[in-house]
């Protein structure tokens, strides 16, 4: 093979590996995982001995991938370890790359880091890497042995290309970081009111612990009510109702008798073999498979409530700082609502004792009035009646859309008006961003720059500066792609077809929307739902007419508060129609229940968004005495748990 194929077959592999290293860069990986095959490319491109990547701030580094650190010495020489992290300290401290030497420090690339030596043969390069203008980490590697010094720029210049990849990559993390801490807040907000609303104990505990085991990342999330010393499990994640005799449960109960003792958060891990440990502790973890357990007391005051008990498996990096946060924050908003259900529950129930004596027959009608009751028991006992299940109800249509500002920028014009009938990908929105303009003015003239280099270095026979120009020249092209597409993405387009719903969408004209804010909705006005509260209580009845119902769907029977003099109907039809999570309206829960409306009295009825009404489910056919006495003996029940 001739020298110039060799060259070619050379500068074609590298550029394979710097393709790769950008790839990986736009993949969601987790962070060691992007940095491990990183270097390894890194290494491979410049036919290398090894490199590490170091992550930290203000000159603290840890090392979080490698290839063949025991080839610099690192493990093998105290001195050489010495030298590695000065030179870290001083490439964080400087925010620039360094070179060091063979046997250095006879040669630096910076004369102010000549203090920092070098006791192997190969020489050493240390780029940073940036985010928001800081140094948070640090690329290094160690040539092979006998390389030419007059090479080293070449190499120093292709390494800080390829960290640019990896600058890119941290940025594209730390947004999603920013995301996902925006998740956590609303959850908290939607926990805090679920906790808020809920009008027994029993509720407010299975609202925590189910809603709270997510926010707060435990494996099991378990609520104890304590009065003195004495700590009782009232609720626990997953499960319906708690087992008072499981060994597991009572082990919580003992450990979290430790927090109330000490009126603050305790967080117990499991022992190791020899480790001292107390009874109640070893106890604890012999019976369950967790290896951390973070006991949170629920304060009123000076007084401790209850007790949130958060547990954690082994390895997994939990919990973080963020999780601890926010487990401390939903302690903080429960322990005054569960003390107040708490005090309000041990009030005595006399209303149903008066009324069961006002009932009692008197004088010398009694016999004849308690004859006419029986009869009437059982007559009551005996005869079905259709029950229905009622609630207030929204007309809706079934498939709706918003238009989304997936850029910043200013709204300077929008193309549509309310009730406008668009098509599917029309445009209906234009913002306009020069700061996005000039980037790609200047991303293209890089572009020519560098491919303008590329080609002057190559016919000059520097095979190494054409190959780091075209590097840089692909990077300049791939940013003026991204550029395009973002500038495409600032013309707002309808992602479905129907018409525009928002009220006076020439208002938006002159905003500057954060990113991701909705601008526009639009709905197909061509099918209806009727979306219906059903009440808590009557959830296992609904469910249960459901599935009696069978293919044809449940029939639902409903006047608008605009036509009050026409009933409309519609149908439920299956089981998925009823939402799984319950939401807070007036001083109870309902479900949301989500029915079609027929088409033909869609068409006669002129629907309009929002028409609210009251709606009328058929349940299952029941007793009158059943139907009588059913809601009451609920009632009954839940006051006398």
């Amino acid at each position: 093979m001739s020298t110039d194929a060799q060259v070619r077959r050379t500068a074609d592999a590298i550029r394979g590996l710097v393709h790769e290293i950008a790839q990986l860069a736009t993949t969601d990986i987790p962070r060691q995982a992007f940095f491990g095959g990183f270097i390894q490319r890194a290494v491979r491109a410049i036919d290398a001995m090894g490199g590490a990547v170091w992550i930290g701030r203000q000159g603290r580094f840890n090392l979080v991938a490698d290839v063949d650190l025991d080839s610099s010495r690192f493990s093998a020489h105290s001195g050489q370890r010495d030298a590695i992290r000065a030179a870290l300290r001083w490439v964080a401290e400087h925010g620039r790359s360094l070179i060091i030497a063979p046997m250095g420090p006879d040669w630096m690339d910076d004369q102010g880091a000549a203090g920092i030596p070098n006791h192997t043969p190969m020489p050493f390069f240390y780029v940073p890497i940036r985010h928001d203008d800081k140094v948070v980490g640090v690329v290094q590697v160690w040539q092979r042995p006998g390389r030419d010094p007059k090479s080293y720029r070449g190499f120093m210049e292709f390494l800080i290309a390829v960290v640019q990849h990896a600058e890119s990559y941290l940025e594209s993390r730390h947004l999603e970081s920013v995301v996902r801490e925006r998740q956590r807040l609303e959850n908290l907000l939607l926990v805090t009111e679920r906790v808020g609303a809920a009008e027994s104990s029993g509720d407010l505990g299975l609202s925590l612990v189910n809603l709270g085991r997510d926010l707060v990342a435990a494996d099991r999330l378990t609520l104890l009510v304590c009065e003195g010393d004495r700590c009782r499990a009232t609720a626990v994640s997953g499960q319906t109702r708690v087992e008072r005799r499981s060994e597991t449960v009572q082990a919580v109960e003992d450990l979290a008798r430790a927090a109330v003792t000490a009126r603050d958060a305790r967080a117990f891990r499991r022992p190791a073999p020899g480790q001292d440990a107390s009874q109640v502790c070893r106890r604890y973890f012999m019976n369950v498979k967790y290896d951390l357990a973070v006991m949170m007391p629920l304060k009123v005051g000076d007084r401790v409530v209850g007790v949130v008990a958060a547990e954690y498996p082994a390895d997994d990096g939990r919990p973080t700082d963020e999780d601890l946060a926010a487990l401390e924050s939903l302690v903080r908003q429960s322990g005054p609502a569960l003390d107040r259900l708490r005090r309000q529950e041990s009030m005595p129930l006399r209303r149903t004792a008066r009324l069961l004596a006002s009932l009692r027959p008197r004088g010398r009608r009694g016999p004849l009035l308690a004859a006419a009751a029986i009869a009437g028991l059982v007559a009551a006992a005996v005869i079905p009646v259709q029950t229905d299940i009622e609630g207030r109800c929204t007309v809706r249509p079934v498939t709706r859309a918003v238009v989304v500002a997936h850029e910043e920028g200013r709204i300077v014009e929008v193309l549509v008006h309310e009730g406008r009938r668009v098509e599917a990908r029309e445009p209906v929105a234009r913002l306009e961003n020069p700061a996005l303009e000039t980037q790609l003015a200047v991303a293209r003239r890089d572009v020519d720059k560098w491919q303008a280099e590329a080609q002057s270095r190559e016919a000059a026979g520097d095979p190494s500066g054409a190959q780091i120009a075209t590097i840089r020249a692909d990077k300049a092209a791939g940013e003026v792609a991204r550029l395009r597409s973002r500038i495409d993405a600032l013309v707002l387009r309808s992602p479905i077809a129907g018409t525009v719903v928002t009220p006076d969408p020439q208002s938006h004209v002159g905003r500057v929307p954060p990113r991701g804010e909705a601008i526009l909705n639009v709905a197909a006005l061509d099918a209806w739902d009727v979306t219906v509260e059903a009440p808590e209580r009557s959830l296992p009845s609904l469910q249960q007419a459901v599935a009696d119902a069978g293919p044809e769907g449940l029939a639902v029977e409903f006047v608008l508060a605009s036509r009050p003099d026409r009933a409309l109907a519609a149908r439920i039809r299956s089981a998925d129609d009823i939402s799984q999570v319950a939401r807070v309206a007036g001083r109870g829960n309902v479900f949301l229940v989500r029915a079609r409306i027929d088409p033909a009295c869609a068409a006669d009825a002129d629907l309009r968004i929002g028409y609210e009404g009251k709606a009328r489910i058929a349940g299952p056919r029941r007793s009158v005495l059943a139907a009588w006495l059913g809601p009451l003996a609920d009632r009954l029940r839940m006051a006398m748990f």
